[in-house]
């Protein structure tokens, strides 16, 4: 990995990391993991993925899991109740959420152009040694 990705890719984790501690509810045991929404599985999430497959958040402490909603307003909902304390999804929900007097806090953006996603024969993603890929 190039150097000055990691540097960046910890500065995430760290914006993470204040987010949760400044926006979720206390907790009486300090172990517990953060768990991030996601709609769906992509290369818009390549960023998360990187992190997730580098060991970026065990290397900070942190105890993370990802689920899949299946929907932006499902993310939402996730994080308004509890169930989530970061969504990976549009500004839109979040703007549609705060409209609705519900507000969100938008701390990073994942990407700054039109997605695209590519796809990959499981066999061939095994013999060239990519591991831990969404499925």
């Amino acid at each position: 990995m190039h150097k000055k990705a990691k540097p960046i890719l910890v500065v995430m984790l760290a914006m993470v990391l204040v987010t949760v501690t400044a926006c979720s509810k206390p907790s009486a045991d300090k172990e517990d993991k953060i768990v991030f929404a996601q709609s769906t599985d992509g290369l818009i999430y390549a960023p998360v993925y990187v992190a997730r497959s580098l060991g970026y958040f065990e290397e900070e402490g942190l105890k993370t899991e990802f689920i899949i909603t299946g929907g932006g307003s499902k993310v939402t909902a996730a994080v308004l109740g509890g169930s989530a304390q970061i969504g990976v999804t549009s500004l839109v929900n979040a703007m549609d959420s705060t409209k609705k007097g519900k507000p969100l806090q938008g701390f990073a953006a994942l990407m700054n152009q039109y997605a695209s996603n590519l796809v990959i024969k499981k066999e061939i993603a095994e013999k060239k040694g990519l591991r831990n890929l969404p499925h």
